[in-house]
């Protein structure tokens, strides 16, 4: 493979990790207040506006938690 090749293949999988990244979803926590039960779901704001339903007890009394977030900085190629 040549250099040039080689900077090609590079730049792509580089391309490919950098999209990947931008479909990244946020998790929200939810916690039953029937069961008490705390559980995650992934997806889009209008995701975490749906009425969610607690996957222990299946009750729809549920409330999103106060969770803590973490964020990955880009790394440097």
């Amino acid at each position: 493979m040549t250099s040039a090749a080689s900077s090609r293949s590079v730049g792509v999988l580089r391309a490919a990790l950098v999209l990947e990244e931008v479909r990244a979803m946020p998790v929200y926590e939810f916690k039953c207040t029937e069961c008490g039960n705390l559980f995650e779901v992934m997806g889009s704001y209008a995701e975490r506006e749906k009425a969610q339903t607690c996957p222990r007890c299946g009750s729809q009394e549920v409330k999103q938690a106060i969770s803590l977030f973490s964020a990955k900085a880009p790394s440097a190629w």
